[in-house]
C-alpha cells in the first residue's frame, strides 16, 4: 500500500488511518470544499490526519499570513458563501434563514432602542467531546483546561449578572440550534435540559431565544452592536458581516 486515503473523520475509516500511520504508510485526509454549504464540485486534501490539527497549524503560521492579501476572486467567494449561508437554507446550517426584517425580530424580543445590544450564540458541546477523543486517538494535546470558564454555563452566567446590572446594555443569547430536535437530527441534547434549568426564566435586560425558536441567527448578528460566540462559526460569519466578534473558548476550533 502506497497511500491510505479517508474521506472525512468517520471513526471506522480514521482506524485505518491510524493502522497505516503506525505501519509508516503516509495518509491522506480527503473533504470537500465548506463553500455554500458543501462544494462537491471542490476536492480539499490535507496532509495532517486531523482538521483541528490543520487548524491549529494554520493558527501557529497566522503571522507569516496575516498581512498577504486575498485576491479579489477569493473575496468573491467568501461573499458568495456568506450570502448562500444566511439566505440558502443549506443542510449545514441549523439556523432558519434571514427574514431580511430584523426590526421585527428586535420587536418581537421587547429589546430597548436605548441600550446597546449584545448577541452571544452558544455552541455544540459535543464538537469539543469528539475532537477530544480523536485527538487522544492521534496522541495529540487536547483543548486547553486553561480557559476563561469553567463551560458554557458559567459564561452565560456571567455575561446575564454583568447585563443586567448595567445600565445601558441588553442581551440575547442564542442557544444553539442543534441542541434541540432538527431537520438532521431528531434527539434533544442532555445539555439543553442543563441550560433550561440555568436560564429558562425571565430577565429585565436578557432575552433566550431557544433551538425551537423561528428566530434567525444572521438577523441577530444583523441587530448585533458587539457577538459573542463559545467557539462556533458564527465569529467567522459576524465577522464577515463587520461585526466586532469576540470568542470566550481559546481554540476550540
Amino acid at each position: 500500500i502506497a497511500r491510505v486515503v479517508h474521506f472525512n473523520e468517520y471513526a471506522i475509516l480514521l482506524a485505518s488511518a491510524i493502522a497505516a500511520r503506525k505501519a509508516g504508510v503516509p495518509a491522506t485526509f480527503m473533504s470537500m470544499a465548506s463553500l455554500r454549504g458543501v462544494d462537491r464540485r471542490r476536492l480539499v486534501f490535507i496532509s495532517d490526519p486531523l482538521a483541528i490539527i490543520s487548524y491549529r497549524n494554520r493558527l501557529k503560521d497566522w503571522d507569516s499570513w496575516r498581512d498577504l492579501r486575498l485576491p479579489a476572486k477569493s473575496v468573491r467567494e467568501v461573499s458568495d458563501d456568506t450570502m448562500f449561508r444566511s439566505l440558502g437554507n443549506s443542510v449545514m446550517v441549523y439556523s432558519p434563514v434571514r427574514s431580511g426584517s430584523p426590526e421585527v425580530v428586535f420587536e418581537g424580543l421587547r429589546l430597548d432602542t436605548s441600550r446597546k445590544l449584545l448577541v452571544a450564540f452558544t455552541s455544540s458541546i459535543d464538537e469539543v467531546s469528539a475532537n477530544n477523543l480523536y485527538l487522544s486517538a492521534m496522541k495529540q494535546a487536547p483543548f486547553s483546561e486553561q480557559q476563561p470558564f469553567s463551560d458554557q454555563i458559567e459564561w452565560i452566567e456571567a455575561l446575564i449578572a454583568r447585563v443586567e446590572a448595567s445600565d445601558d446594555r441588553q442581551l440575547v443569547v442564542r442557544i444553539h440550534p442543534r441542541e434541540g430536535a432538527n431537520r438532521r437530527e431528531s434527539t434533544i441534547s442532555t445539555h439543553l435540559s442543563l441550560l433550561r434549568a440555568h436560564f429558562d426564566r425571565s430577565y429585565k435586560h436578557v432575552r433566550i431565544v431557544w433551538p425551537g425558536d423561528e428566530v434567525s441567527s444572521y438577523d441577530l448578528m444583523e441587530l448585533a452592536d458587539v457577538g459573542l460566540s463559545a467557539w462556533s462559526s458564527t465569529s467567522l460569519e459576524m465577522a464577515r458581516f463587520g461585526v466586532p466578534a469576540i470568542v470566550a473558548f481559546d481554540r476550540h476550533t
